[in-house]
């Protein structure tokens, strides 16, 4: 049976080319970002191009509710994830000491 590979920010850059990866490997993948026509097409792609389970989850993983119902819908189907990929972002950019503490931690 193939792994699970749960990867945020999947939609684009790094997480996108991280989904291939997996993806390439045999490992089945479910990808998570908020443009959801984005994840169709890749989730389409990686299922064609490896033959893989790949499944996506529109979320905004600023909002903790978001990521809660992501763990829930997880749970209630049993699926255990083999690989977590955090790689969402939400476009603060700076090295981490100099960045606005407030802009960090904020849910807003």
């Amino acid at each position: 049976m193939n792994k699970i590979a749960l990867i945020t920010g999947a939609s684009n850059g790094i997480g996108k080319e991280l989904a291939y990866i997996f993806a390439a490997n045999q490992t089945n993948v479910i990808l998570v970002a908020r443009n959801e026509e984005k994840l169709i097409q890749l989730t389409d792609n990686l299922k064609l191009q490896y033959n893989i389970e790949a499944s996506y989850l529109v979320a905004d993983l600023s909002d903790i509710k978001q990521t809660e119902q992501i763990y829930k819908n997880l749970s209630s189907e049993n699926i255990k994830v083999d690989y977590l990929i955090n790689n969402a972002g939400f476009g603060h950019w700076g090295f981490f000491p100099d960045t606005d503490w407030e802009k960090r931690t904020s849910n807003d």
